[in-house]
């Protein structure tokens, strides 16, 4: 990694977007598809980001890198157990390397994007109109997200913008991650 990142013509921000995910119950998962997984995710995370630091260290320069994460690192989910440790461990490394990391003017954060209907989400998470039903009700802006949405959080934390934000989380999920209402308040339903 060091290599390409050198390979680089000028370089000072990185998205960490690399993952691994697939449905399994904890209980059938093997050893196997568990570290692919969390591997996947925080050694890719962890090369990509010492590769860009050790560059900009040597060449005096500040930076910003950006990991992207899920909600379910905090909020746990069944059936991605793995993803949700090695998510967690993402969030984990995002914080600490801000700290060690901030003296340098290399600021870290993470993004914790909700669901976004592309082509491979939809055939392999939401196969049918019942289960978009349930994704869409489960959020509460109503709606999926859009790839720009979650384009232009990445870039104004990777931006100037954004010059005096380390080791924080953005959660762009509609409010997904709220979890359900529970009283009709807001729609005027009965509770």
């Amino acid at each position: 990694m060091d290599d390409l990142i050198a390979s680089l013509d000028a370089v000072d921000g990185l998205v960490n977007n690399a993952a691994g995910n697939f449905v399994a119950p904890t209980v059938d998962l093997t050893t196997g598809g568990f570290r692919a997984v969390t591997e996947i995710n925080q050694l890719g995370c962890f090369h990509c980001s010492r590769a860009l630091t050790r560059r900009l260290t040597a060449e005096g320069r500040p930076g910003a890198i950006v990991n992207i994460v899920a909600t379910y690192a905090w909020t746990g989910a069944p059936g991605v157990a793995h993803s949700a440790a090695g998510k967690a461990g993402m969030v984990a490394f995002t914080k600490s390397v801000a700290r060690e990391w901030g003296p340098l003017g290399i600021r870290v954060n993470a993004l914790a994007p909700g669901f976004v209907p592309t082509e491979a989400a939809m055939a392999q998470l939401l196969t049918d109109e019942g289960a978009r039903q349930r994704m869409r009700d489960s959020i509460a802006l109503g709606r999926f997200g859009e790839p720009d949405e979650i384009a232009r959080a990445a870039a104004f934390l990777l931006s100037d913008d954004a010059s005096y934000v380390t080791g924080a989380v953005l959660t762009v999920d509609g409010g997904r991650s709220l979890g359900p209402q529970i009283h009709g308040v807001a729609t005027g339903e009965e509770a």
